[in-house]
């Protein structure tokens, strides 16, 4: 009788092995970008997200509370505001010390270490890297040529806002603008960048929408990133403009 028992359970293990030789389940929660994005209405849902990265991101990554970024990044207004004399944050006891990260900013003897520094550059180039994936699912799209001009026009604008952001805080970056390329971009002279920056505005300013759109690149927008880059020229290029 054990002999038996035994012997029927190997069988029917074999047997679920056996059967089990399609693991490649379907997922529901996940459109693949091959199959979504073809339209006008679908594409209108994915530039959505592309403005979605502004707002940042929580605690949900894998360095946990070490890079929050909360709402439009806090970071890019306390690297540029805690490091001026606009912005003084006080402690109280161990309240809003945080690693002394602002006090960093305020004496400005900050590095990569701070977390300030780490949330600033990943926020951006987590923008970047969304906008440059929703511009290759528009140029696979279906759209007109115009309407994907026009839908392009406000992506490339919104990635000019990061990468101003980055030449800003940082100076040299890279430059990524192909989202299939598995190579790492090289780092780019600040100069560079400022020039693909005023590059890419003066290109889209025509085909953005014209008036007052809540919460989209407008050509509003667009000149006004365009003339606070010309602010800053002289201490991005070394020349006034």
């Amino acid at each position: 009788m054990k002999t038996k028992y035994i012997l029927s359970t190997i069988l029917m293990a074999s047997a679920m092995m056996v059967s089990c030789t399609d693991l490649n389940e379907k997922l529901y929660d996940k459109v693949s970008m091959d199959n979504y994005g073809k339209n006008e209405s679908e594409i209108s849902t994915i530039v959505g997200g592309a403005y979605a990265t502004l707002r940042g991101y929580g605690s949900n990554t894998p360095e946990g509370n070490n890079v929050n970024c909360y709402p439009t990044c806090e970071y890019v207004f306390f690297t540029s505001e805690c490091s001026s004399d606009e912005v003084c944050i006080p402690t109280r006891g161990t309240d809003w010390y945080d690693g002394g990260r602002y006090q960093q900013f305020q004496y400005h003897t900050w590095d990569a270490d701070n977390t300030g520094v780490l949330s600033l550059w990943r926020y951006n180039f987590t923008g970047v890297s969304k906008v440059n994936g929703i511009i290759y699912q528009v140029e696979k799209s279906e759209l007109s040529d115009d309407l994907e001009k026009e839908v392009e026009a406000e992506l490339r604008g919104l990635r000019a806002y990061f990468y101003y952001n980055l030449i800003d805080n940082f100076g040299n970056v890279p430059i990524s603008t192909d989202f299939t390329t598995q190579v790492l971009p090289k780092n780019s002279p600040r100069a560079e960048v400022f020039n693909f920056i005023e590059k890419e505005l003066k290109e889209v300013l025509p085909l953005l929408p014209i008036g007052i759109q809540y919460g989209r690149f407008t050509q509003n927008v667009g000149y006004t990133l365009l003339a606070r880059l010309y602010l800053n020229a002289e201490v991005y290029t070394g020349k006034l403009r």
